[in-house]
Order: structure tokens, then sequence, then C-alpha cells
């Protein structure tokens, strides 16, 4: 439910604009995400955070924390444009020091994805992100970073 469903508004007096909202409304959960595939994404990227957190796996000694940004942290992911995988956008968290390069970060989250063998086959590697694709779903866009303290916890 979104903030147009008629339901969440009082019904306009003139009986168009009800139609005109109640088509719009129509329109903008035609685009959301489904609840359902939401739920599934969560769970995947729960799996992920705690397979990255397993003893076994080297990436544990810098504790990964994997949580939702921008549109899926916000509830308003939209159906893409083109193609009909929605993007997912995750960050995982490390503890590491400010003095790891940017490079040996990324690098060491995408060696850790690589190493688990249903992931490797639906890695593929951007600029920014390590993209994990479920076909015909949605992908997981996973960006490593680190706390920028000096900024303050929030950064």
């Amino acid at each position: 439910m979104n903030a147009l469903t008629p339901s969440s508004h009082q019904p306009p007096g003139n009986p168009v604009d009800a139609i005109l909202l109640r088509h719009f409304a129509e329109i903008c959960e035609s685009l959301d995400l489904p609840p359902a595939m939401f739920q599934q994404a969560k769970e995947r990227y729960e799996a992920l955070g705690r397979f990255l957190c397993e003893p076994t796996n080297p990436l544990s000694k810098l504790k990964p924390n994997i949580y939702p940004q921008g549109s899926t942290r916000l509830h308003t992911t939209v159906k893409p444009i083109f193609g009909d995988e929605f993007d997912i956008d995750l960050i995982c968290e490390l503890s590491a020091t400010p003095d790891q390069s940017v490079e040996t970060i990324f690098n060491e989250v995408k060696a850790a994805i690589l190493s688990h063998p249903a992931y490797a086959k639906m890695v593929v590697i951007k600029n920014r992100c390590i993209r994990i694709k479920y076909a015909a779903e949605f992908y997981l866009d996973v960006t490593p970073g680190i706390p920028d303290r000096p900024y303050g916890p929030e950064n």
C-alpha cells in the first residue's frame, strides 16, 4: 500500500478525481516491489550475511553487516523500465581500518562472495559493487564500505 492508495485519504468531492486517484494508485502499486519478493530478497541478503560471518570465512574477522540502502531501505523500490529484475541495493559494512584502501576492501568482499559455489555462478563485478543476479527476479548490488568515523557514526 502506498501513499496514493485511496483508503489512506479522504475521498475527493469530484467523482472524476476519485476515479483518477484510484487509477493512479493502481499504477503506482503495479510498479512497487511486491511484498513477497521484498521478503524473498531480505531472506537472501540475510543468508549472504550469515555466510560472510561464518568463522571459516576470511571476511568474518571484519564483522560484515549487510543491510539495505537507498530505495530498498526506504521501501520505494520500483519496477525497472527495462528488464524484469528489481535492483536491491545493499551495504556490506566492515569493521576495517581506514588505512585499508577502497580497492583492498572491495577485493576482500568480492573474494569472499566468489568463494561460495552458488554465488560464484551468479556474480557480476561492477565498478562499485558486487552484483548477485537471481534470474528474472531481482539482483543484489552489494557495496562494501567502512564507517567514516571522523564524520560521525552514521556516515
